[in-house]
């Protein structure tokens, strides 16, 4: 954790943890104080993970439940951080992954 930029993916979860939906992404400095912060700012009381290995910097991420709401609205979800090569490389694998369907698509 050295204060260098990373970015915050928010997820949602719906029923028993099927349809995963990215629902904001935005950049932060990886700071205790900005990882405090998404743990608060977010109010996830009901966080899965460990708040202080979160706020330390031992995970990148925490899942939480949410509770109420109606049948189309999200059960749960995470927030995991990632740095831009992080990014880059999941971007440039899930390419390559669909690059490798059409090809056998066409055979």
């Amino acid at each position: 954790m050295s204060g260098e930029k990373v970015a915050v993916s928010i997820y949602h979860t719906y029923g028993k943890g099927d349809g995963e939906e990215l629902f904001d992404r935005y950049i932060i400095n990886n700071t205790k104080e900005e990882r405090e912060s998404i743990f608060e700012t977010f109010g996830y009381d009901d966080a899965i993970d460990s708040k202080e290995d979160f706020i330390n910097g031992k995970i990148d991420y925490f899942n939480f439940d949410k509770f109420g709401g109606d049948w189309d609205e999200p059960t749960g979800g995470c927030v995991l951080l990632d740095t831009k090569e992080e990014l880059v490389f999941c971007a440039e694998d899930d390419y390559k992954e669909e690059l490798a369907k059409i090809d056998k698509l066409f055979g």
